[in-house]
């Protein structure tokens, strides 16, 4: 009798043990297939080959955008130096050696027209890849922000500008080299 009770309780722990084992299984699964999920849209990589030339004319575009706007001229629209890069390289492909100056200036005279930029670009396969590729990578690099300055009084005080607020952090004096 006390061999048979024994056995008893040996499978219904074996049992009871490999339940909770098949539980937390299915929970990790369930866990790692939602991780996965979100994964299967983002960015893991992208080839960023935007020229100097290419990133200066939006930046230019989007600097002078807002200085209009602050000029209280009502038919100012601000143009948002991602968006154009993103235009740019969807246009021609990601290939933006090809890139030619009017071909922005036109997207541009588009919207200072009142088109939206999803509008012009709808048609666009890769718009959106590049719009999150390069907000990812270029966000919140131009904006607003204050620069400290000294009065003729020897008095301090904050002024507002607009542009290019991103910097090296590698300090003056202090060389990187990429191996």
């Amino acid at each position: 009798m006390f061999i048979f009770t024994y056995r008893i309780k040996k499978s219904i722990i074996i049992t009871a043990i490999t339940l909770v084992l098949i539980i937390i299984s299915t929970i990790i699964i369930s866990i790692i297939s939602k991780v996965s999920t979100v994964n299967e849209n983002s960015i893991s990589w992208i080839q960023f080959d935007l020229t100097e030339e290419i990133m200066s004319d939006a930046l230019e575009y989007d600097i002078n955008s807002y200085n209009h706007l602050q000029s209280e001229d009502e038919n100012a629209v601000h143009i948002n130096w991602i968006e154009l890069l993103a235009y740019i390289s969807a246009k021609y492909w990601g290939n933006v050696d090809r890139y030619k100056k009017s071909d922005m200036q036109a997207v541009v005279d588009r919207l200072n027209g009142g088109e939206q930029i999803n509008d012009i670009c709808k048609d666009m396969k890769l718009y959106s890849y590049y719009h999150d590729a390069y907000t990812a990578v270029l966000g919140g690099m131009v904006g607003e922000y204050c620069l400290e300055h000294e009065n003729d009084d020897g008095t301090k005080s904050w002024d507002l500008h607009y542009g290019l607020k991103a910097y090296s952090p590698i300090a003056e004096g202090y060389y990187y080299e990429h191996y």
